[in-house]
Parts: C-alpha cells; sequence; structure tokens
C-alpha cells in the first residue's frame, strides 16, 4: 500500500489495514517509537443531525506486546494502551451494517463501533492479532469431541471464518435456533430461539452466538473468545427452569447462555469433557 495522501482522515470512508508508520494517516501526529506489527484505521460515522457523529476515525496500532488505541485528535479522547498480557477478551459483532470491535483488560473495556462496510479490514487487522494474543500450544493430542447438535450452514461457515488455519478444535456444544409459537387468543405468534456454539480449541476459548441483548438476530453473529490462559472455570449453572452453560474469565467476566432441557445432559458431557 501507498502512502496516505495528507488529507483529514475525518473524510474518509473505508477502514484499512496499514502496516509501516508511512501508511498511517498523518493528522493522527502517532509518534511510533518501536515496531508495529499491524495498525487498524476505522472511520467515522456517518454525520447525522448538525452534521455530528456518533463516534470519531480511530487507529489500532498493534504491537508485539500491546494495543494502542488512538482516536482522531479533534475528538479530544483520551489514548488507551492494552498490554497483550491482560487483554482477556476480544468480542466481534456485526448485524447488518452495525459493527464493533471490544477490546477487554484489567481497568479498560473498549467498544469500537464501526460501520460492516469495513469488516474486511477489520478481519485482515484480526489475523495479526490473534498470532501474537494466541501463539500455538505444545505439540500434543487431544481428544476432539462435538456435543450438542450438528453445525447448520451459517455457524459452520461462522466457524470457519473465524479458525486460524492450524487452530484445532477440542470440544465443542452447540445449539441451533428453534422456531417457537405461542398463542395469543385466537392468533399464534412467531419467534426464534438463539443460536450459541462454544469452542474450545487448543488457543482458545470461543463462543459464536446470534443472541444480542437477549433477542434472537438472524442476520449477524457475535464473536467472543479468550486465551486459554485467561479461563478460570466452565459449569453448567442450574436454575428453576433450565441449566446455563457457563465459561468464566479470571477477570470475573462470565459468558452465559441458557440450553434447552433437552440439551442438558450434552452440556453437562461438554463441561465434562472440558474439565478433563
Amino acid at each position: 500500500m501507498t502512502a496516505v495522501e495528507d488529507v483529514d482522515s475525518r473524510h474518509y470512508r473505508f477502514g484499512f489495514v496499514a502496516n509501516s508508520r508511512e501508511e498511517l494517516p498523518p493528522d493522527f501526529d502517532l509518534c511510533e517509537s518501536r515496531g508495529l506489527v499491524s495498525a487498524l484505521f476505522l472511520p467515522r460515522d456517518d454525520a447525522g443531525w448538525f452534521g455530528r457523529s456518533r463516534y470519531p476515525p480511530r487507529m489500532i496500532l498493534l504491537y508485539d506486546d500491546a494495543l494502542e488505541i488512538h482516536a482522531h485528535p479533534s475528538s479530544g479522547e483520551a489514548r488507551s494502551q492494552i498490554p497483550l498480557r491482560e487483554l482477556w477478551c476480544v468480542e466481534l459483532g456485526h448485524i447488518l451494517l452495525d459493527a464493533w470491535l471490544r477490546f477487554g483488560s484489567e481497568g479498560c473495556d473498549r467498544n469500537l463501533p464501526y460501520n460492516a462496510c469495513s469488516s474486511a479490514s477489520v478481519h485482515g487487522f484480526l489475523a495479526p492479532l490473534r498470532r501474537v494474543l494466541l501463539p500455538r500450544g505444545p505439540g500434543r493430542v487431544y481428544l476432539q469431541a462435538s456435543f450438542g447438535e450438528s453445525l447448520d450452514l451459517k455457524f459452520t461457515n461462522a466457524g470457519l471464518h473465524e479458525l486460524m488455519p492450524d487452530e484445532k478444535v477440542l470440544a465443542q456444544f452447540f445449539q441451533p435456533s428453534r422456531r417457537r409459537l405461542t398463542r395469543l387468543g385466537p392468533f399464534k405468534q412467531e419467534s426464534w430461539s438463539s443460536a450459541d456454539l462454544l469452542a474450545i480449541t487448543d488457543r482458545r476459548a470461543m463462543w459464536i452466538t446470534d443472541r444480542h441483548r437477549e433477542r434472537h438476530q438472524p442476520y449477524g453473529t457475535i464473536t467472543r473468545f479468550a486465551p486459554l490462559g485467561a479461563v478460570s472455570g466452565y459449569a453448567c449453572i442450574p436454575s428453576p427452569t433450565r441449566v446455563s452453560l457457563a465459561v468464566t474469565l479470571k477477570s470475573g467476566l462470565v459468558w452465559r447462555f441458557p440450553v434447552p432441557g433437552e440439551l442438558e445432559d450434552e452440556a453437562r458431557a461438554f463441561v465434562k469433557a472440558v474439565r478433563a
């Protein structure tokens, strides 16, 4: 990629990946003092009423030991720095044109929205981030096991899109979306439950779902992952009506979703397998 022209980056419409200091937008005035692995530019939101945007342009810089998040200087937003050893969760979501990246660490939780038109650049940036954050473990022979139901096409593609080329799934649990009919007087109302895929690989715990704010999103997915070293436990948590499958991170964050009664035994078998 050639050097970025000297123009106001608030006018850029699409995200892009930069791999050298010369490719960074000059109006960010970034003082790089160490080796840059990769960088991602996310444009600001389209202007709404009175020409205002919901969020400014941002740059995410990846080094071999840290992430830095810079907003355009005109925003007045403070810089964030997250050491990779403290990065306990990465979240990538998209629902139609609404998309976001979220980085969680001890003392820092940054949610970075963007238009899904920049998704290709975001995925291009996440590839080197995964390589740095999720190094290959020791060569061992693992039992590979699947619990729950077979993956549908949507979640097969979502999983393949997220996995690294040499990453191995050790155990997974999947529950598909299910159609539900409820009666309201003489009328029937249709709704769908959310689908969830929880996978443990040789590098990380990963949860892919189309559940967002407790609603099923047929035109999107949310992917969360954490290095195996950031996970403190797996459990089936009972409630009065059903169990929930849960992953607890050492930071205290808990991933949790309800499991239908017919898959409760499968969920418990999954937990037993990953604990072993």
